[in-house]
């Protein structure tokens, strides 16, 4: 299924569901802005940052080894116990959806249920480790490069050693952007079953994602225009995309899964047949 297929289908399946989507997507945001005030008290109170005239000037980070450590662990704590858990309740809200089906906005909090919680801590840490590695590996050799022209200081050469730095760092973020895509389908995968693992979860989404990276770019590439749209609108807009997005994001999930186990059945029962015509006498 192609990407403007999705995006219709998407539509199509947010009639009559359109409201829940909507309160799906709201409460994140609402739980992502508490998030954010936790973030920015932390920088006050820790003395990390200081605010003047409603502008915020980042002080000496050497101000105080316990103030930087209360901010790592404030930032921390708002991301992989708050952020990362819900992300975990969207992917499984809209792939239910996908599923043609009425998932309660219950789902939202299925990492925070009785048993998941540190079930879904342990995905989101190893998530977040294999993507952070292949960025690191795709950046590495710009932020080298750009490092060395740094040192060389000032001159046309330094110069140009940095900028081909930057350009390389650029060429490696895009690039991990587009290996991490391998993941896409792990979040859908784990919050499916109860018995799968995260390591499972991530293997079988690389697995499932062969072949299937250039269309998810498609797809996301798709909405440049919608996202570009929340300018003029001043944001109003997100109220639209978002269910929108993640609904089409869900329903490209689904039809990987569903084809890649339908192939992964056709294989077996084909190999299955030759094996008992092999066996079969003469």
């Amino acid at each position: 299924m192609n990407s403007q297929r999705i995006r219709a289908a998407a539509r199509g399946l947010l009639r009559g569901r359109f409201s829940a989507a909507l309160a799906v997507t709201l409460i994140i945001w609402a739980l992502f802005a508490l998030a954010i005030i936790v973030f920015d008290s932390a920088l006050f109170l820790t003395g990390v940052a200081d605010y003047e005239t409603g502008m915020t000037d980042v002080v000496d980070f050497s101000y105080s080894g316990l103030s930087i450590a209360l901010f790592i662990l404030t930032v921390a704590v708002a991301w992989l116990f708050l952020a990362m858990p819900l992300r975990l309740g969207s992917a499984r809200w809209f792939f239910a959806l996908a599923d043609m089906g009425y998932p309660s906005v219950d789902c939202l909090f299925y990492a925070f249920g009785k048993g998941q919680y540190k079930r879904a801590l342990a995905f989101n840490a190893r998530m977040f480790l294999m993507k952070f590695l292949w960025r690191l590996l795709c950046c590495a050799p710009g932020i080298l490069v750009s490092g060395a022209g740094a040192v060389l200081g000032r001159g046309d050469m330094a110069l140009m050693v940095y900028d081909l730095g930057v350009m390389l760092f650029t060429f490696g973020l895009v690039l991990s952007g587009f290996i991490c895509q391998r993941y896409f389908l792990a979040r859908y995968i784990f919050t499916s079953s109860s018995e799968v693992t995260g390591k499972e979860a991530l293997h079988i989404s690389v697995e499932m994602m062969k072949g299937r990276k250039a269309s998810l770019t498609a797809l996301v590439f798709g909405f440049t225009g919608w996202f570009l749209l929340t300018v003029p609108t001043v944001g109003i807009s997100l109220i639209y995309v978002m269910p929108y997005y993640s609904a089409s994001l869900g329903i490209f999930a689904k039809g990987a899964v569903d084809t890649s186990l339908a192939e992964k059945r056709y294989a077996e029962s084909e190999a299955a047949n030759t094996a008992s015509a092999a066996d079969a006498p003469i």
